[in-house]
Order: structure tokens, then sequence, then C-alpha cells
């Protein structure tokens, strides 16, 4: 589709700028002598190719690049607000400084081309005068001044090439970093949105059996993380439940509606994230169903409302219209030199001069002029 959309749009940009030459050229021609008192002939040919240059950047796919990429930064900040619209906000609210930096290296990147061609341009014109005239050079003995002269010009382009340098190198870094920043913001506030569910959602997870309430355990020196977020098998201990085929320490018996503390073990707690990774053949949970209503019988619940998946896409998500964002003011900008190289170039072919040569209406002399020349002396 995009080869298509931009084939058929650099196709009439091409058939329009044809057009536009043709009539440009033919309003020329047609002006009375009036309109080349204020329009020097020797800049024509210039502004022609300048105006056919701003013309040719604003239509075809550029015009279309920017429907594009507005389109497709607001869907994409849509999108993240659906997964996650606490994480998104946060993500937005440093964005502009991804999207200025975008916007500024692309400015910077652009202008510092043209001043670098512009200053070796100007020394390249010294060199192209001096070759051009090389005769006159040599006869009047100014190869030293032709010299001194080019010199004067490289050494101002390798000034511009420095501070053009130090410039794409401010801009390409403050990009980077705000990127990156943007990414420390959203992993950081999602994070701890994730964390903070975790731990409001985790339980200790006990048994039910024809003895009672069994608890389950895990040694002293388990983590809380690894609590939270399930152990493995051989680090559990279900209490006075011999499992086939399972090595585990020796624990001190534990009667039904006794206590993990009592053994000088802690709790196996879960919450909505482990509850689907833990054992299940060890906790006897099957499947969604089952999994949601063992969290509601411990008064939690499951599944978590915020998964890690939906953070990173939100910041990905956030990003991409950032960048989307900060690359269309360079449209922008293309767009209105456009239109005002379109507006002049119009107004010239609009303009109909009080004497039109390509007029066909008006009196036309139906015989051929005829006259006698008289010599007098």
């Amino acid at each position: 589709a995009q080869f298509c959309y931009r084939s058929l749009s650099d196709i009439s940009k091409s058939r329009q700028l044809t057009r536009y030459r043709k009539e440009y050229i033919k309003a020329i021609v047609r002006q009375d002598p009036g309109w080349f008192d204020l329009n020097s002939p020797q800049e024509l040919s210039t502004r022609i190719g300048e105006a056919m240059t701003l013309i040719d950047g604003g239509l075809g796919s550029n015009a279309l690049q920017l429907f594009e990429l507005l389109g497709g930064g607001s869907a994409a900040v849509a999108l993240a607000f659906s997964f996650e619209w606490r994480v998104t906000l946060i993500c937005l609210a440093v964005s502009p400084l991804l999207a200025f930096s975008f916007a500024l290296f692309t400015r910077v990147l652009a202008r510092s081309t043209a001043r670098i061609q512009d200053a070796y341009g100007r020394a390249g014109g010294v060199a192209s005068e001096a070759l051009t005239a090389i005769r006159t050079v040599a006869a009047l003995g100014a190869e030293q001044s032709f010299q001194q002269r080019y010199e004067a010009n490289l050494a101002a382009a390798e000034r511009v090439g420095i501070r053009s340098t130090v410039c794409v190198g401010f801009a390409r870094g403050l990009l980077l970093s705000a990127g990156s920043f943007m990414i420390a913001a959203g992993l950081l506030y999602g994070g701890t949105r994730l964390a903070a569910e975790r731990r409001a959602s985790s339980f200790a997870y006990s048994a039910q059996t024809v003895l009672g309430e069994l608890p389950y355990c895990v040694p002293q020196a388990c983590s809380a993380y690894a609590m939270e977020t399930g152990v493995p098998t051989n680090l559990v201990y279900p209490l006075q439940l011999p499992i086939p085929g399972r090595h585990l320490p020796p624990t001190p018996p534990i009667g039904p509606g006794g206590t993990c503390e009592e053994a000088g073990l802690k709790p196996l707690r879960l919450n909505c994230d482990s509850l689907a990774k833990a054992n299940l053949t060890l906790l006897a949970i099957a499947g969604p169903a089952a999994e949601r209503e063992e969290a509601h019988e411990h008064g939690s619940y499951f599944p978590c409302g915020l998964l890690g998946v939906h953070v990173l896409l939100v910041i990905m998500l956030v990003q991409t219209a950032s960048q989307n964002i900060g690359r269309a003011p360079d449209l922008i900008e293309k767009l209105v030199k456009a239109r005002r190289a379109a507006h002049s170039v119009l107004e010239t072919i609009r303009r109909r001069p009080f004497i039109d040569s390509f007029a066909e209406g008006g009196l036309v002399p139906t015989k051929p002029a005829s006259g006698a020349v008289e010599v007098v002396d």
C-alpha cells in the first residue's frame, strides 16, 4: 500500500511540476516591458529553479508523509492509553523533550549541511573565477591574491564545519538522552505500579484437605521476592503431605491449623502474577478459572490488572509517537515554503498585461500591411 500511494503521489507531483514550468515560462514570455523593469531578467532563471525546487519539496509523498506521521502518532498515543493510561501520561509528560530534540536535530543537520555547502561554494567560486580568467590573472600577477582569497574562504568553510559538527553532536546527544530519559521515567513509574499491585494482591497460600487447612511454607533463607514470585518445587514445604519423587529436607510436623512460624519457616506467598507461574501439580490448581477462584478464596484477585509487557508497549508507542511528531515540523516547513513559492508563481501566471501577445480577442488585421518608402533629397 505504501509503495502504491508513494508511487502515485510522485507521478502526480511530476505532472504538476511539468505543468507549473510550462505555464510559468509562458507567463514570463507574455509579460509587457514594464514587468521586466521590476523583475530582473538575469534573475529569472535562478528564480524559476528555486521556485520549482521549493514546490517539489511540498508536493508528492512529502505532503502525504506529514499526514502519515500525524496519524501514526495519534494512533500510537491512543493505543498506549488503552494499555495503561497512568504510564502513558508519565511518558507523555517527558515526550515533548524527545519531540523537541528530534526536531532540533533534523533542523540543525539540514542547516549545517546548507551552510557547509555555501562556504565551500564560495571557495569554489573563487577558484572558478581564477581558472576562467587564468590568462588575465597570470598577466597581472594576481596568483598570490587569488590564493589568499581561496585560503580565506577555505578557512571560513573549516570554521563553519567545526561549528556545525558541534551543533549536530549536541543535538544528537540531546536526542539520545531524551529517549533514554523517557524510557527511564516510564520504567520507573511502571515498575513501581507493578510492584505495588503485586504486593497488594499477595496472600499466604494454604490448601484445604480432609485433615483441615494446611499451610505451604518456604525456608527462612528464601527472600521475600522468591516467596512472592513463586519458588522451585524443591524449596516448597507442603507440611504433612508427602510428594512421590520429591526429595525435600525434613520439616517439623505441623498439624492441621498450624502455622509455618511454628516450624521456623515462612509462609509461601502468591500474588496475581505468581499464581499462574506456581507449580500446578504441587498447588493442585489447573486453569485460569481455578486460579481465579483460588485467588478469591484468599481475598485476592487474578489475573493482574497491569502486566510488564503493557509498560514496555506503552513506552515504545509513546516513543514512536514522539519521533513522528518530531519529524512533522520539518515537513510543515517544506509545505509552507512550497506554498509561498507556489503563490509567487501563480501570481505571475495569472497576471494578464494590458498588451497581451497571447490574447486571441480584439481587432485583427484582415489584410497584410503595405506601404511605400519615399526618399526626398
